[in-house]
Parts: C-alpha cells; structure tokens; sequence
C-alpha cells in the first residue's frame, strides 16, 4: 500500500496516458462493432439496376418549368461587378 502513496501521479499520466485513452478508444469501437445490427441486403442486384435505371430515366426526362427556373437563376454576375 505505501508503493501507491509514494507514486507520481502526475509523471504516470505522461509516460502512460496515451496507452490508457488508446484502450478506451479500443474498448468503444469493440462495444460499437458488437452492439450494432448488422444485416444483409434484402434486394438482388438485378432489383438494384433496375431502381437506378429508373431512376437516371425519370431524372434525364424531366423538365424544369419557367418559373421554378428564373427563381433560381442569379440575376446579378459577379464578374460584371469586378470588372466595374
């Protein structure tokens, strides 16, 4: 009991803290990996292809009205103003 009395405390946190934080960090990553769900994907690939193919249609066929578009554009360009 008088060898802990007698310890630095301070020099045990310098040489040796790093290694303790480090064990938490291990101890976390541990108790994250085994307290997740994992599971498998349900859909085939084959499924998959054909979402993106849909996808990548209805995105390329779609049209973006007037209106929606000029309330978005910028109406000032910046490279007019530097030019000033």
């Amino acid at each position: 009991m008088s060898k802990f009395k007698g310890m630095n405390y301070k020099e045990f946190a310098i040489t040796h803290g790093e290694k303790i934080v480090l064990g938490f960090i291990a101890l976390f990553v541990v108790f994250v990996i085994f307290t997740s769900q994992w599971t498998p994907e349900q859909r085939t690939p084959a499924e998959l292809e054909q979402k993106v193919n849909t996808a990548e249609t209805v995105v390329s066929n779609s049209q973006w009205p007037e209106e929606n578009r000029n309330e978005y554009l910028k109406e000032d360009d910046l490279r007019q103003k530097v030019a000033k």
